[in-house]
């Protein structure tokens, strides 16, 4: 990676290396590869909590129209589930989401989500987030 520099290659390490965190301006770099630009990040995590809509204008403005199953514009309905949540949006490969939630939700809200929003995979992480992922 000798025409890099060392910024660049802290932002985008290797595929071996955990994922690379930066600000909600990383997804743009991250999803490269959607708007036809060489380089992507498929390993990345926004540092940034944010609202739904921003997430959403976010993941447009990065070229993201589409991505199998998911779509931008899924993303506000997620507080028809689970009420207004801020989330970190990611790329583990493919689209996933961290949502922030301060209370309890019942397992059959979740399900349904998952069902609704054409989700792959809901779990609850170590920290109580949720982690969607579409593929």
């Amino acid at each position: 990676m000798a025409d890099r520099t060392y910024e660049e290659e802290v932002f985008w390490g290797s595929e071996e290396t955990e994922p690379v965190v930066t600000g909600i301006k990383g997804l743009a770099m991250a999803y490269a590869d959607s708007r036809g630009e060489p380089g992507r990040r498929l390993k990345w995590r926004s540092k940034d909590w944010v609202e739904l809509e921003r997430a959403e204008d976010e993941f447009f403005a990065a070229g993201v129209d589409s991505y199998n199953e998911f779509s931008p514009d899924l993303l506000p309905r997620i507080r028809e589930y689970v009420g207004n949540v801020f989330v970190q949006p990611a790329r583990e490969g493919s689209p996933a989401v961290y949502v922030k939630i301060g209370h309890p939700i019942e397992i059959k809200h979740l399900e349904q989500m998952k069902h609704d929003l054409l989700i792959d995979m809901v779990s609850v992480q170590p920290d109580g987030t949720l982690r969607l992922w579409w593929d």
